[in-house]
């Protein structure tokens, strides 16, 4: 599938919430990740062929689409390679593309928005800053915004980034008008601001559309329960009648009443 095409019919891509796990925002650490990897692993993910799950591409285009250096995109793949999340595929025939296989024992995936990976307003670090937001937001589905109560200080404990990365990444992006910050109560009543990411703006529709789509689910499971009541009531009642026999399976492979 040429990605051209791949663009027209993915309209999101999956990251799993192991490639955000053990990062750092020091790009020194020997031993994490760095939080910018993730969207690295987004970029080689939505230029993913869909039937042999291999992305092939070349470092300058990676970098040049996401606004990183060529080293930095192929120090963040090595350290990608080395915490098992993809595995590069060495081309033969003087292609000038490298080929990365992704790791199919992946699950619990976060989905981010193509309009959100190419979204022009936000630079890389912005955007890597969201992506490891997102698993510990928790969407309005009415109004398409993502909220959290957590402290910078909070933030840095639970995503591994330093608590001055914190700070920066949230004022850039209150500055640029894509976080608010309120005043809310927590759950013991106390004070507390919450922050609230604005989806839409970032470019994240996808998640609205999966809001949508789960209070469709609870209520086509509410329309399923109800005709499996009306279904037992009518069971109940054709057996006083004598009218009822399970169902059996003939010499023929038939099913019979």
């Amino acid at each position: 599938m040429s990605e051209e095409k791949e663009k027209k019919t993915n309209r999101h891509v999956q990251v799993p919430n192991s490639v955000a796990n053990n990062v750092d925002s020091d790009k020194k650490s020997k031993y994490k990740k760095h939080y910018t990897d993730v969207l690295v692993y987004g970029f080689l993910r939505k230029n993913m062929d869909g039937k042999t799950m291999v992305a092939f591409i070349s470092l300058k285009i990676i970098a040049d689409s996401i606004d990183m250096s060529v080293g930095g995109v192929s120090a963040a793949i090595k350290r990608l390679e080395e915490a098992g999340d993809v595995t590069k595929i060495k081309m033969e025939g003087g292609r000038n593309q490298n080929g990365y296989k992704f790791n199919p024992h992946s699950d619990k995936f976060e989905m981010y928005d193509l309009s959100f990976l190419e979204n022009k307003e936000l630079n890389s670090l912005q955007k890597s800053y969201y992506m490891i937001m997102q698993p510990y937001l928790y969407i309005d589905k009415e109004t398409g915004i993502g909220k959290t109560t957590y402290s910078d200080i909070e933030i840095s404990e639970i995503t591994g980034i330093s608590k001055t990365v914190a700070q920066e990444r949230r004022r850039e992006l209150e500055s640029l008008g894509f976080i608010n910050r309120r005043t809310t109560t927590d759950m013991e009543g106390n004070s507390c601001e919450a922050l609230e990411f604005n989806l839409p703006k970032f470019g994240q529709f996808v998640m609205c559309k999966i809001k949508e789509h789960d209070v469709a689910i609870t209520d086509l499971n509410i329309k399923v329960n109800q005709l499996e009541q009306e279904l037992n009531h009518l069971r109940k009642q054709m057996k006083l009648k004598g009218e009822y026999t399970p169902y059996e399976e003939n010499t023929n492979n038939e099913i019979t009443l």
